[in-house]
């Protein structure tokens, strides 16, 4: 077979609508042209979207900017002592006497609490009860001496304590009735034992005799209050101990309750100038018999305190010209050589120690950095005298110079470096 043959077989093998499709989707040449000019127009539209930004940030860093300066003094640590004297009839501080105007606080505070008896003691105790004593004997009265015998139906042995007569028999309603008395009696013997119910009494002194049958008594009510054993008792060391537990804590009560006051108020409080007292008090008797009870107290707690603004006015006025003291690094040592509540009047020897630094006037330092770039203004503020170091924080970040606006730049002194 001839190769044009066989060129022939192969294509006669290839269905004619395929070999149709397969040519029509084989890609166009494309149109450039309008890629071309879509893709300039995009970067037109860019350009002009960046321009815009870059004159917003222009206008942001001018219109927001601002500058927050912080400069830390020199400074230096200062002693010194003095006395300052406390008087709550002035008004004003006094630099020339070192006078300060003094204030007194008071507080007033009760308190009732309960504590337990330690004391024992063996007590025994008789039961009482009351009797209604019969004479079924004669219409004459019966007198019946003192601590006549009364025995219970159950045994018990009762006493009158005191002489008693009993009345005569009588008639009512034609018929004779007893006389009778209703008498107090004691038990013979201390205990519960004669504790008994209502029952039936007679009288064994009249045994063998006429009388015995025609005298006898009852009970309608219990026999009450027979005891023997130990009971519980306050003593001496139950009440000073219950006076100093509640008179501690009302004084405790009472001395917050002043340092609160002279906290509010900025008030300086010495505990030499606290005095507290104990006004009255209430409690059982030594010797009661009880398992608990009661003790109150009322106490009193006055200070006489001053201001401490006031006395840093007289601390300003001995520091050496110039020099103004950081008042957070004060620290003081008191000497209170008297104090009298009643004339609201205290003398005080003072020591004190703090750091001290220049006075400066931050407005100057402003007007000296105002439109200049950081660097510069950083070298300005740290080549003065009294400033030891200075720090500049600009807002835009990006912006290498200070506002010119007065307004717009915040500067402040930082009084919290440590002082060797």
């Amino acid at each position: 077979m001839s190769s044009k043959e066989n060129k022939k077989e192969v294509i006669d093998i290839i269905p004619p609508n395929s070999f149709r499709r397969s040519f029509e989707t084989f890609p166009k040449k494309r149109n450039w042209v309008p890629i071309f000019k879509f893709r300039r127009v995009g970067k037109r539209k860019i350009l002009s979207l960046v321009g815009v930004l870059f004159v917003i940030l222009i206008l942001y860093s001018f219109i927001n900017a601002k500058a927050q300066v912080s400069v830390v003094p020199k400074m230096e640590k200062f002693n010194s002592e003095f006395v300052i004297n406390i008087d709550k009839d002035i008004e004003k501080v006094d630099i020339f006497t070192d006078t300060i105007p003094g204030h007194l606080l008071e507080e007033t505070n009760s308190l009732t609490k309960s504590f337990p008896a330690s004391g024992k003691i063996i007590t025994a105790k008789k039961a009482e009860g009351i009797i209604r004593v019969y004479n079924n004997y004669s219409t004459l009265a019966q007198p019946l001496r003192a601590s006549t015998r009364f025995m219970a139906a159950s045994g018990e042995i009762f006493r009158t304590p005191t002489r008693i007569v009993v009345p005569g028999k009588k008639i009512e309603k034609g018929k004779e009735v007893p006389g009778y008395l209703d008498v107090k009696v004691v038990a013979d013997q201390p205990g519960e034992e004669y504790n008994i119910g209502p029952t039936t009494f007679s009288i064994p002194g009249l045994v063998g005799t006429p009388l015995y049958t025609k005298f006898y008594a009852e009970s309608f009510e219990p026999m009450k209050g027979g005891f023997r054993g130990e009971k519980s008792q306050v003593t001496k060391e139950d009440i000073q101990q219950a006076q100093d537990s509640v008179v501690n804590i009302l004084k405790e009560e009472g001395k917050k309750v002043i340092e609160k006051k002279a906290s509010d108020s900025n008030s300086v409080l010495l505990k030499e100038a606290l005095f507290q007292e104990v006004q009255s008090t209430s409690s059982p008797e030594v010797g009661t018999q009880t398992d608990k009870f009661d003790f109150e107290a009322k106490t009193r707690s006055i200070a006489l305190v001053f201001k401490k603004d006031d006395l840093e006015k007289l601390i300003e006025d001995k520091l050496p010209e110039g020099k103004k003291i950081y008042s957070d690094s004060l620290e003081f040592h008191w000497d209170p050589q008297s104090v009298d509540f009643k004339s609201g009047k205290m003398i005080v020897n003072l020591k004190f120690a703090g750091n001290i630094y220049p006075a400066i006037d931050l407005d100057s330092l402003r007007e000296k950095i105002l439109g200049k770039k950081v660097l510069e203004a950083r070298k300005i503020l740290e080549a003065m005298q009294e400033i030891s170091k200075a720090d500049i924080k600009v807002r835009p970040f990006w912006r290498k110079r200070l506002p010119s606006s007065q307004k717009r730049v915040k500067i402040e002194l930082d009084l919290t470096q440590r002082v060797d």
